[in-house]
């Protein structure tokens, strides 16, 4: 079965016009949301690292061993959606867990070193009981009271908050963006009709038309690109009407030439 091309102008200018603006249309859309996903990504690594910098603030050395008090409103202070889960694990120079969550994933060792930042920090994707997470890692300098090393630091959360504002900004910018499709095509089709107007006119002028009118055709299509179409219709109907004359008068001396034999003709068979 083959699939047959619009036999209007109109719908082919639409369709030629819309299939482009709809694939760019999906093409912008998920670009949009791999842009949201990566803002939104950056937006809540800052809370992850002001988090784990809070925490690395409350390191302190007590007889000779690394401690760190974390009360939950310290984290939850810099929560914006409270639908997120959120988890942590500091570990001393000896990588011994000295508070939060013993089983929380470390970090992969092939994991790069952010330099959006300034400061040692990593951030990954894991998962954890079930769920996958953001991990900031964090590694804060010790040297005191006989404790020298590096100090690590884990905040983790829930994905709940960030795919929510990477939606809401996909969102935005979708409707948008599909506002200004919509407008294109409506502009579009408005205009197309607005050209065919004279083009409707003059085909209704040349049905009402009568056969033997042979004067030129009015000024109907006011652009130039389709006025052409006017001085090709009257030049055709000059050249029409000439041949009609011609034949005319052609028509008319064969019929004076055959007048007088005619006559004779009669005249001898009366005799």
């Amino acid at each position: 079965m083959r699939w047959g091309k619009p036999q209007s102008l109109f719908s082919q200018l639409l369709l030629f016009l819309g299939l482009p603006l709809v694939l760019l249309w999906g093409l912008s859309a998920f670009n949009s949301y791999v842009s949201a996903l990566q803002a939104a990504t950056q937006a809540y690594d800052r809370t992850l690292l002001s988090s784990a910098r809070t925490v690395a603030e409350r390191l302190v050395v007590r007889h000779g061993r690394l401690e760190v008090n974390v009360p939950w409103v310290v984290l939850d202070s810099f929560e914006l959606n409270m639908n997120d889960r959120l988890y942590y694990k500091v570990l001393d120079p000896g990588k011994r867990v000295i508070s939060g969550f013993d089983d929380l994933p470390s970090m992969p060792p092939s994991t790069s070193r952010t330099e959006l930042y300034p400061a040692l920090a990593w951030f990954y994707h894991t998962e954890y009981r079930g769920q996958a997470i953001r991990v900031a890692r964090l590694l804060q300098p010790v040297n005191e009271g006989g404790v020298v090393g590096m100090a690590e630091i884990y905040i983790a959360e829930t994905l709940q908050s960030r795919r929510w504002l990477a939606g809401q900004l996909l969102f935005s910018s979708w409707i948008s963006q599909g506002l200004l499709v919509l407008l294109t095509l409506v502009l579009t089709g408005w205009l197309l009709r607005r050209v065919l107007r004279p083009m409707r006119r003059l085909s209704a002028l040349m049905v009402r038309r009568e056969p033997g009118l042979l004067t030129p055709l009015p000024e109907l299509l006011p652009w130039s690109e389709t006025r052409l179409l006017i001085v090709a219709f009257n030049r055709y109907i000059d050249r029409l009407r000439v041949m009609i004359s011609r034949q005319e008068r052609f028509s008319a001396d064969a019929s004076h030439q055959l007048k007088t034999p005619l006559a004779v003709l009669k005249t001898q068979a009366s005799v």
